[in-house]
């Protein structure tokens, strides 16, 4: 073997042993493993050699995938003779397996005469990486002298391949006193990784002592999970914090979209004295393109500059993600570029190549793609799913089959989602029968997003025939997911041609009813927009003028009105110096930005990216406790549920409800036993009962709460006093107008307890009150607070506060009392009508009073010999209003209802106010006195359904749901909103008004307008009065920058 000696070279290569050895391990260290081979390849031309450099230089190949280098490294140790040396050896064992060849590394193993620990290691982890369990065993059992790394290595292999059940039994077999701190640990983070929080905690809790890598792995496996919350009591708990912990922290919040959270770790981390790496770096920058914090984003880039931190592919790709995200392709463009230096890895080309995508420069991303294919860097399926996606939203057909094509060459696996970019690219091109074709031939079965892609090109291109081709394909393939989505789309495609829904597909439109769960992106991707649909386009202004640019083409549009050709535009709170603008073509965007300041540099947004432009966001609820909600979706839609604690920074909430849980089959679930699924059957609710569930055999653990509240934990699912405890999404669940009904609320109640508890949480109801609930001469009483049973009258109503005169003497004239502590107050023998609820419209006369119920004995029952029960109604008196309206159960004859304005044959005109067996009760259009007249049917003319304005007292104009009030007549002082108007007569409805069915005739003359229309966008006529203040010059448009004569312009 050649051996280094001292010498020197004319020509100034390196040949000192000990220089070439620091010069490669620092290459190798740094990550620049292509400059490493390239030095050992000079200094082997000049028959220099050394041992020690063979294993790092293995090391480097297997980073770059190169496997000649390894083979001709191979041959040069049998040449010098030091293949047989233990060091190179196990290199070599321990390299061609993991470039996963296996034999050849089980030749080298079995011809190496000596072997250590190492070596027998280093084969183990190849046979786990390959998941030969069987080979891993017995090789296993035949290792000489197993350590603590061994055990550890082979526990950690096979919770890596999904056993965690045969990595327990390992762990079981390891002697107490061979256990360390490693082997705890793998066993904690196969638990965590494969998602079985419940026993890696366990293990966890069992832990003597505790390293810095079970606290990351623990934090990681609860983020990876989506239990941030219990992540954060992990991170609490950690005694002495490290940067990798920090990290841990960082990244789980970001991948769980709590993007502000990460940064305010990061400010955290930071004010305690650690030190970023490049993986605290990546997480911040991806927090940042998160939430579009362009500006943050900067800061990081110049944090990572005045401190020297080197600029890894990670880093790179980090930066550019950033960037491009943030609609600055410039800079992100700028950072690839600069980065000629470092060694650029597939995701760093991914990142470019995605930025030029979602920016929409899809001719820039075959570009891209062609340099990538120059280089000497490989692409992978990733790579190939961007430009394909950019090929389908760009167009280019040719150019995408050419790249299906390379993938072939290339040996990358054309997957499900490749193909589903393909076919959704022929579709939007019309290539239908070849999509088609394409689907047929496909060696895998097609998923919902690729049937929704060609079911969403048949809807573009109109193609029925194609439609129903398609449809039978989804009847014959065994895709259950595809259902509901599909079948919509198909559905609304027929509508949309006004076509009925072919008879052999109704089997399929059946589907839709059951579909309740929230749609994955995948499955979106058929309903993205279309070629035919509006574009969107991206405009750059002035910053600190986003909104006044949007306004001022709003301004134009209200002026010159379809001329502009612009659709809408939108200016987002977190987005500056740009706004969109929708429009159809770029040259009806430019033309409409014409003469306003500021506004230049117009970019097409990639389709996938409308959707979030565009999405609407539902109201924040203001969730607090002891709220009724109902759930939205599961087992349990529709279910009644109690709020027990929000967390509104992460969007979840906690409520309890009734179980439905059929405790036979979780026991046969629990036990392994197969269970038999019953179509569609949902358990009814039922309380819980332990004791039975014990009887089943069914393990019943007892847990406590961060707040030490104790549950009986079953399954994973906790349970309290009978109840459900779940922590679900805020979306998830339904809290507007939730009116739970007195049979929900019976049986919410638990077994035993009194109704008394009911009463204070009534309140909890009140939130849906609508505006106007109490009125004055309302008779109410307080049900919570210091003046708890105190009842009383209104008086007059505020915001939030009731202003009542107390029944009691002594008091003050009047109190003002919170809304939210009222409910209406009624007295045995009062005749009332329900509002709202499930019995609304109900009428009759109160029989008794049970606290805040009420029992109602019901007018719509004629047939006496009925039993008294049968008649009887119980109701919240809080959904009750006192009237002398009569109901008869009968509301509706022929083409005419209730309350509904007809003309008579003798050209009197009225309102229905009862609906009998054969005839109406009309109230006429007389100003004098109420005149009601008992009218058949053959006697109406038509129903009136004119929109028609009158003119009140003060020369207002009146239209319908106004509130007026009577200023003359014999109706002077009532007031309502109005229902009707017809021949300068207002028809009024006043639910204090106790004849008629609440109903007043009045003339408009007489009334006075005192609330606004709730309909009608302008009293005074003009629809667009209320943007008056917004209008443009007739000739110049305004401009941002130019200010009004007031002064400048307000933000």
């Amino acid at each position: 073997m050649q051996r280094f000696s001292l010498c020197t070279s004319t020509n100034n290569t390196l040949t000192y042993p000990s220089l070439l050895f620091s010069s490669i391990r620092n290459h190798i260290s740094q990550g620049s493993h292509k400059c490493a081979l390239l030095l050992y390849k000079q200094t082997s031309r000049e028959g220099l050699y050394d041992p020690s450099v063979v294993p790092l230089l293995f090391k480097a190949c297997v980073s770059l995938s190169i496997l000649h280098h390894v083979k001709a490294l191979h041959a040069e140790s049998v040449k010098a003779g030091s293949h047989c040396d233990v060091f190179i050896g196990t290199a070599l064992v321990g390299t061609y397996s993991k470039c996963g060849l296996l034999g050849d590394s089980r030749k080298v193993f079995d011809t190496m005469p000596d072997r250590n620990v190492v070596t027998w290691n280093a084969m183990i982890g190849g046979y786990l990486r390959a998941g030969d369990k069987e080979s891993v065993s017995s090789m296993f059992e035949a290792m000489p002298g197993k350590t603590p790394v061994s055990w550890s290595q082979m526990i950690d292999g096979f919770a890596r391949n999904g056993d965690t059940a045969a990595a327990r039994r390992l762990f079981n077999k390891v002697l107490d006193e061979a256990k360390n701190v490693v082997t705890w640990t793998v066993m904690v983070d196969g638990y965590a990784r494969n998602g079985d929080m419940e026993a890696a905690r366990e293990i966890f809790e069992q832990m003597p002592m505790r390293n810095c890598f079970v606290w990351s792995s623990m934090i990681c496996g609860y983020c990876k999970k989506g239990s941030v919350e219990e992540a954060g009591v992990i991170f609490e708990r950690v005694p002495e914090r490290n940067v990798e912990i920090w990290n841990s922290m960082i990244a789980g919040h970001v991948q769980n979209g709590f993007g502000e959270k990460a940064l305010q770790l990061f400010e955290e981390m930071n004010g305690e004295g650690f030190e970023p790496d490049e993986f605290t770096v990546v997480s911040v920058l991806s927090a940042c393109s998160q939430l579009g914090l362009l500006d943050a984003g900067k800061e990081i880039h110049n944090m990572i500059k005045k401190r020297g931190m080197r600029l890894s592919p990670f880093v790179v790709s980090g930066l550019v993600d950033m960037y491009a995200k943030c609609g600055d392709l410039a800079n992100a463009r700028l950072v690839f570029e600069a980065s000629e230096s470092i060694e650029k890895n597939i995701i760093c080309w991914n990142a470019m190549i995605s930025g030029f995508a979602i920016n929409g420069k899809f001719h820039e991303v075959l570009e891209c793609f062609g340099r990538l294919e120059e280089s000497n860097i490989k692409p992978d399926s990733i790579t190939c799913l961007i430009v394909l996606s950019a090929c389908a939203h760009g167009g280019l057909v040719n150019e995408a089959l050419e790249v299906a094509a390379k993938m072939e060459r290339y040996g990358i696996e054309i997957g499900i989602r490749h193909y589903g970019c393909i076919v959704d690219l022929l579709g939007r091109a019309g290539r239908l029968k070849k999509a088609y074709d394409l689907i047929m031939r496909m060696p895998m079965k097609p998923n919902e997003a690729v049937f929704g892609a060609l079911l969403g090109a048949c809807r573009i291109h109109s193609d029925v025939q194609m439609a129903e081709q398609v449809m039978k394909l989804i009847g014959a393939s065994t895709v259950s997911s595809s259902d509901s989505l599909n079948v919509l789309l198909f559905k609304n495609f027929f509508v949309d041609n006004g076509n009925d829904i072919p008879e052999d597909n109704e089997r399929y439109a059946r589907r839709v009813e059951s579909f309740d769960e929230e749609a994955t992106d995948v499955d979106q991707q058929a309903l993205l927009p279309s070629v035919r649909d509006p574009k969107l386009w991206m405009v750059k202004c002035m910053i600190g003028r986003e909104r006044e640019t949007a306004v001022c083409l709003m301004q134009k549009y209200i002026d010159k009105g379809a001329e502009l050709q612009i659709r809408s535009a939108i200016a987002l709170d977190h987005l500056k110096n740009y706004i969109y603008v929708e429009a159809d073509k770029e040259a009806h965007a430019i033309k409409g930005l014409r003469n306003i300041y500021g506004a230049s540099k117009i970019t097409l947004v990639p389709i996938r990216e409308m959707t979030d432009v565009l999405s609407v966001e539902s109201k924040a609820i203001d969730l607090a406790r002891d709220t009724w909600v109902r759930m939205k979706i599961g087992t349990y839609k529709g279910d009644l549920a109690k709020v027990v604690d929000v967390d509104n920074v992460r969007q979840r909430v906690t409520v309890k409800l009734i179980p439905r849980i059929d405790l036979q089959a979780l026991a046969n679930k629990l036990e392994g036993r197969e269970v038999v699924k019953k179509k569609a059957f949902v358990p009814p609710p039922r309380f819980l009962n332990v004791d039975e569930a014990r009887e089943l055999h069914i393990r019943v653990e007892h847990r406590r709460d961060a707040y030490g509240e104790r549950f009986d934990a079953i399954g994973g699912m906790m349970f309290k006093d009978g109840f459900l405890y779940k922590t679900v999404s805020i979306k998830s669940i339904n809290a507007l107008n939730v009116k739970p009904t007195l049979n929900e609320l019976e049986n919410f109640r638990k077994p035993g307890e009194s109704g008394d508890s009911d009463v204070a949480s009534l309140s909890t109801l009140f939130a849906n009150r609508k505006k106007g609930h109490f009125m004055k001469g309302d008779a109410v009483i307080v049900v919570k607070g210091d003046l708890n049973k105190l009842k009383g009258w209104v008086e007059k109503v505020d915001e939030d506060n009731v202003h009542i005169r107390p029944e009691l003497k002594g008091l003050p004239k009047t109190l003002a009392v919170n809304e939210r502590e009222l409910c209406k107050y009624f007295e045995p023998g009062n005749h009332v009508k329900v509002v709202t609820g499930a019995q609304e419209g109900a009428t009759g006369m109160v029989v008794k009073v049970e606290q805040h119920v009420l029992i109602l004995l019901s007018n719509q029952q004629k047939n006496i010999d009925m039993e008294m029960s049968s008649l009887q109604i119980r109701v919240f008196a809080d959904d009750f209003v006192e009237s002398s309206e009569v109901t008869t159960g009968i509301t509706k004859i022929g083409d005419y209802e209730l309350r509904d304005l007809v003309l008579l044959d003798n050209m009197d005109f009225g309102v229905i106010i009862r609906v009998e067996s054969e005839a109406f009760q009309v109230l006429k259009g007389t100003a004098d006195r109420p005149e009601v007249a008992l009218v058949k049917l053959r006697e109406i003319k038509c129903k009136i359904e004119k929109k028609i304005n009158a003119q009140d007292n003060a020369m207002n104009t009146v239209s319908v749901k106004d509130v007026v009030r009577v200023v003359e007549g014999p109706c002077h002082g009532k007031s309502g909103p109005v229902e009707h108007i017809y021949r300068g007569f207002l028809f009024i409805y006043d639910r204090h008004h106790l004849e008629h069915a609440g109903f007043i005739c009045a003339r408009a003359c007489s009334c006075l307008v005192v609330g606004g229309s709730r309909s009608s966008g302008d009293r005074n006529g003009d629809a667009y009065s209320r943007f008056r203040g917004l209008r443009t010059p007739p000739r110049i448009p305004q401009s941002p920058r130019r200010f009004s004569r007031g002064g400048p312009p307000i933000d």
